[in-house]
């Protein structure tokens, strides 16, 4: 069986408010599925910042699918973006994360200044098919200091995957985060911008692959063990590749 949430869920701010809290919460071993549904808690139209959002699924996966958004963005043209943690499974059940079909995780600064939002995408996984994957999926935290990191809580391989995706936080960081295991992360643009910031990578060994055919902005890319770093695009503007120890062949 599973779990399935469709239509609107919304904590916007008023006016110059702050966006407000949502959290959807699941301890079933069914997936937990948000389907064409929409869970917002931006700021209000004249001011304030990103509220938060946090979905959680303690013993399976979660799937945010069809045009599914989460949200807490500041949208108008100062404030900060918010904060979304979306965790799937813990030593009581395994559980992956994917964010599929025009579906996007937003927590952009806003217009003019502010500082861009936290993603937070965690899973918790001893099997290397259940993973991260972001197909035809967006992630945003734009703006200075946004921060997007993806996380693999048990001691296996992180896995994040993406296929004519887009993963930003420009002025900000990505992070692919597994110090006690190794990280794998090879993600796809084919038709549009595959944008990230500073990318940082910590595991035993790191292997990363950004590809895009229109467009690809990179950052730095800093990885803190053994790694093999294969970037790809029609225009690389700052390439600034930092690794230690021996690439992987």
């Amino acid at each position: 069986g599973s779990i399935s949430l469709s239509d609107r869920l919304q904590a916007n701010g008023h006016g110059s408010g702050n966006g407000g809290s949502i959290s959807l919460a699941s301890a079933s071993t069914a997936d937990m599925t948000l389907n064409n549904v929409d869970v917002w808690a931006n700021s209000g139209l004249s001011g304030g910042n990103g509220g938060t959002v946090s979905v959680k699924n303690t013993k399976g996966t979660i799937n945010v699918n069809n045009a599914s958004s989460i949200r807490v963005t500041a949208l108008a043209s100062n404030g900060n973006g918010g904060t979304v943690d979306v965790s799937a499974g813990s030593s009581a059940g395994q559980g992956g994360v994917t964010l599929t079909s025009g579906s996007d995780m937003e927590a952009d600064a806003g217009l003019t200044s502010g500082d861009g939002g936290k993603i937070t995408i965690t899973y918790y996984s001893n099997n290397p098919a259940v993973a991260i994957n972001t197909d035809q999926g967006t992630v945003h935290a734009d703006g200075p200091n946004g921060f997007i990191e993806f996380k693999n809580a048990s001691l296996a391989e992180l896995r994040v995957s993406g296929d004519n995706t887009e993963i930003s936080a420009r002025d900000g960081r990505v992070t692919f985060v597994n110090p006690d295991g190794n990280v794998t992360a090879h993600l796809i643009q084919d038709a549009g911008p595959l944008v990230v910031g500073q990318v940082d990578a910590t595991g035993v060994s790191v292997r990363l692959e950004f590809e895009g055919t229109d467009n690809l902005t990179i950052g730095n890319v800093i990885a803190t063990s053994d790694a093999f770093i294969r970037i790809l695009g029609g225009d690389i503007s700052s390439a600034n590749l930092t690794t230690i120890d021996t690439p992987l062949l």
